[in-house]
């Protein structure tokens, strides 16, 4: 650039927002992940599924749901001015991330059934007795999905491809990357520089544990467990695709084994 010449306006780094403005992004998203805690509590019955027992209520549901999530992170978005290396989309979706999404949902799975393992050893060494009963320790999966409409075919195709990747995986990974920048912008101290988004995850994962409330505590807890993994692959990677990937494949194969799991938890298909 030429002494003296102005400065051309596309190439000027964007301004930050006002201090303001990410403390109200920060606190729409915040409240818009306890949806699932208000859709549980507004059941009419505790044995009630949130997500629909059949097709077109599903897809109604989905269509809902995405459409509250566009205008919650749109306006979060653009009241942050969030850039793209923040939420991290600028490393592109090559062939070797779906392998190694998958591998990172089979390593989330593993891990979470040592941590399932280990709960039960801890909770046998409290009682004094060992744990006959599952049903004890594990999270409440029927509280989100009805688990006998699973035989159907095409209920069951809808729950593998849309509700696994693109509700939970795409939607979910999104908020959770913008959460992670939110809180590194307001606490730079706590949540800023190299380490400092490792730590942001540790408060946004238990906001996403405490959104999946109507699952009991053990659900809690474990949710809480799968969005510290997964927010490590994002961060481990720099990468928003991993996440949504490791995710979608973590809930697919989930969906899939329920209607086996129900052969040996029969109350996994209680009305």
């Amino acid at each position: 650039m030429l002494s003296g010449a102005a400065p051309v306006p596309f190439l000027e780094p964007p301004t930050p927002p006002a201090r303001w403005r990410s403390w109200v992004a920060l606190l729409l998203l915040a409240s818009y992940v306890m949806l699932p805690a208000v859709l549980g509590l507004s059941r009419e019955s505790s044995d009630q599924a949130i997500l629909p027992g059949n097709v077109r209520g599903v897809l109604l549901l989905c269509g809902i749901e995405l459409s509250l999530f566009s205008v919650a992170f749109g306006l979060a978005a653009w009241l942050a001015r969030f850039r793209s290396t923040e939420l991290y989309l600028t490393t592109p979706i090559r062939w070797w991330t779906w392998p190694r999404a998958m591998g990172w949902s089979i390593a989330l799975r593993v891990g979470m059934g040592l941590l399932l393992a280990g709960s039960i050893g801890v909770a046998q060494m409290i009682r004094g007795e060992p744990i006959t009963d599952l049903d004890s320790v594990r999270p409440k999966i029927e509280a989100m999905v009805d688990v006998a409409a699973l035989q159907d075919p095409v209920y069951l195709a809808l729950m593998l491809t849309l509700v696994s990747f693109v509700l939970a995986g795409l939607r979910e990974e999104l908020w959770r990357a913008g959460m992670v920048s939110l809180l590194g912008r307001l606490a730079p101290g706590w949540f800023g520089g190299r380490v400092g988004p490792w730590l942001a995850l540790i408060p946004v994962a238990i906001l996403f544990g405490l959104g999946h409330t109507p699952q009991g505590w053990m659900g809690v807890a474990a949710t809480t467990a799968i969005g510290l993994g997964l927010g490590a692959i994002m961060l481990f990677h720099r990468s928003l695709w991993d996440a949504v990937l490791a995710h979608g494949f973590f809930n697919a194969t989930t969906f899939a084994l329920l209607p086996w799991l129900a052969q040996w938890l029969p109350k996994l298909q209680s009305p």
